[in-house]
């Protein structure tokens, strides 16, 4: 079960860093 929960935290994290660099990238190019 522990490692099911590990997996699931990676797998939250990896798709939470697309995003933050997407909103970085636009921010940086809109020029907020």
């Amino acid at each position: 079960m522990e490692d099911n929960k590990s997996v699931e935290s990676v797998g939250d994290g990896v798709l939470q860093l697309p995003s933050l660099i997407y909103k970085t990238l636009t921010a940086s190019l809109i020029g907020f």
